[in-house]
């Protein structure tokens, strides 16, 4: 809180509570702390950049575990990991070949993993 907003205590003027969106990126403050990236800056924004049927790119920050989640139905609460965590080095992390073509769809989301 301090280092984003300059001070501890939450308030409404400047959109620093947890439940704020300080950026207009469509994700909570409180969203965004637990992902790593910065309330205040709308690119930090944990977002998948790339679908192709061989790869998955998402925004991350170097150096924390994101898991991958598939889904053939974006109401279920039946999500399934795909492959192992990933540790992405840089920016951008990557899974190879995430799609079951024997599914008739596939919904993928990205978890921080804590």
């Amino acid at each position: 809180m301090t280092n984003y907003f300059g001070h501890a205590a939450p308030q409404a003027g400047d959109k620093s509570r947890a439940s704020d969106d300080a950026d207009g990126d469509k994700l909570t403050n409180l969203q965004e702390y637990i992902a790593g990236m910065n309330p205040k800056d709308a690119t930090s924004a944990q977002r998948i950049t790339l679908i192709r049927t061989n790869t998955l790119q998402w925004q991350a920050k170097a150096y924390e575990l994101y898991e991958i989640q598939s889904s053939t139905n974006l109401a279920s609460t039946n999500w399934t990991r795909f492959g192992n965590p990933v540790l992405p080095t840089t920016t951008t992390g990557t899974v190879s070949n995430p799609y079951n073509p024997a599914l008739p769809r596939q919904f993928f989301r990205v978890v921080k993993v804590p």
